[in-house]
């Protein structure tokens, strides 16, 4: 594995996607840490915050990989790609260092 974060999007809330096998049998190597993040609209017009990212582990914890729920409600507004991931990576950290 190879140093940082590697982020493989996907419509999936649980489970690993069917392509990711494919992904790991054809690339040398991969990211030490793998976050699969679900891009989600919820019927609310507005996610708070703090409710907005759901992180959870996705197998051993040996293995450094996890899954992350992004929720947006229908009135939320997507801008800036950058606040995206600080806080993507921001929540990361707190889930691994908290849990």
């Amino acid at each position: 594995r190879v140093p940082g974060i590697g982020l493989v999007f996907t419509d999936l809330t649980s489970g690993i996607p069917a392509n990711f096998s494919r992904f790991v049998t054809n690339l040398p190597a991969y990211h030490r840490i793998l976050v699969f993040v679900c891009v989600k609209s919820v019927p609310v017009p507005f996610v708070l915050p703090a409710e907005r990212y759901l992180v959870g582990r996705v197998g051993p914890a040996a293995h450094r990989s996890y899954r992350c729920i992004v929720r947006y409600g229908y009135r939320d507004v997507h801008q800036d790609v950058d606040s995206f991931e600080s806080e993507l990576v921001s929540r990361l950290a707190d889930f691994i260092r908290y849990n």
